[in-house]
């Protein structure tokens, strides 16, 4: 931690994100006033909760559901439920939900988490959002709008950023350097800021802030776009010759020298999450082959500088893992599971399977926190 002080005031700054409803106690030991006189200082303070949101998926025509639970625990709770649910995003103290209608185009709306009624998201014209995301330091929805295809044109992918505090029900396109519509292939939102990045068809990054109205900041070609480290606004991306982190404040690259997963010829590497610049969590599978099965043997490991460790791996042998993704304070690491008797449910967009459930798991200590039903958490 950082501590600084004038005349009447110590501050303390935290190097890291503290974790969700914990007590903590900050001590000062001989803090001298302007008088000469000395005392311990000592605040104790409770970090509030944090809630994590997941979609159950029923199919057959039935609702699926979108479910809230506090990560500290209790009883998860349904907040809103459709037809063909796709995606969703949690934006402040609303719900922004894209559902599947006739002819596969999408239907997108805002609806407060407390209860009421829906408003309409309008969108350019038939077609499909993907990619929905929402900023978790202002009231900003960000997709990929895709227009139904006409001939043997293919449709341009745009990103469009909404300001769900507007209450317009109109988005706007992010631009280009050259005031035209940026086609994009990924996106994220740039922690505690205003800004996106895209990536564009031709793998060019462009750092864009979507309120300023300032020119885009090219950021260079990267074919992989992975995520923040916690608590920076440092991005990390991915290329044939290895990954780099791109402080997005100086624009300062600087390639990364990831320790070694210990994996041989055998095993398969997944989904990497970067921690630090020696440190990254990856899923790894060992398939194993055998008449009538395949087992997959996945895992979640914790690469450092130690070695790599087993973070956590299904209990029974026919579970798979889906995804996974890091909580805003980078804690707790949500692991989407595949059930060995799945069957895929069908969505032409963002495809999953039945049984999919969800546990979270503390990064530090590999022990399970947590678990819901559903499948797409939204830290993700």
């Amino acid at each position: 931690m950082t501590v600084t002080s004038d005349d009447s005031t110590v501050t303390i700054r935290f190097d890291e994100m503290l974790a969700y409803a914990a007590d903590y106690t900050v001590t000062v030991d001989a803090a001298t006033a302007a008088t000469g006189a000395r005392s311990t200082l000592r605040y104790t303070f409770q970090t509030p909760d944090a809630s994590v949101f997941s979609l159950v998926r029923s199919g057959a025509g039935q609702d699926d559901r979108i479910f809230r639970r506090q990560v500290a625990g209790g009883d998860a709770t349904e907040v809103f439920a459709a037809p063909a649910i796709q995606e969703y995003a949690v934006v402040g103290d609303q719900l922004a939900v894209v559902t599947i209608g006739a002819g596969q185009t999408s239907t997108l709306q805002m609806k407060p988490v407390a209860g009421g009624a829906a408003a309409g998201i309008t969108l350019p014209a038939a077609g499909t959002v993907t990619q929905l995301a929402a900023s978790g330091a202002s009231n900003l929805l960000g997709f990929i709008f895709t227009p139904e295809r006409v001939g043997d044109t293919t449709p341009a992918r745009t990103l469009i950023v909404y300001d769900a505090e507007s209450g317009s029900g109109v988005g706007r396109e992010v631009l280009g350097i050259d005031g035209t519509p940026l086609r994009v292939v990924d996106w994220t939102f740039v922690p505690s800021s205003t800004s996106v990045v895209a990536q564009a068809a031709d793998a060019n990054l462009y750092l864009i802030d979507v309120l300023a109205g300032d020119p885009p900041v090219a950021l260079g070609q990267h074919q992989e776009l992975r995520n923040f480290i916690p608590g920076t606004r440092t991005l990390t991306v991915a290329d044939a010759n290895g990954a780099t982190a791109i402080d997005l404040d100086t624009g300062e690259k600087t390639p990364l020298s990831l320790p070694s997963d210990g994996s041989t010829e055998d095993d398969s590497a997944g989904q990497v999450i970067i921690l630090g610049e020696d440190r990254y969590l990856e899923t790894l599978m060992t398939p194993e082959y055998r008449p009538g099965v395949t087992r997959l043997n996945p895992r979640v490991l914790h690469v450092d500088d130690s070695g790599p460790r087993v973070l956590y791996e299904p209990a029974t042998a026919d579970t798979d893992i889906r995804s996974m993704c890091l909580s805003p304070n980078g804690r707790q690491l949500a692991v989407e599971l595949l059930p060995g008797d799945r069957q895929p449910d069908g969505y032409p967009y963002e495809p999953a399977s039945t049984g999919i459930t969800t546990v979270l798991i503390d990064v530090a200590t590999g022990s399970t926190v947590g678990g819901m039903n559903g499948f797409m958490p939204s830290w993700c």
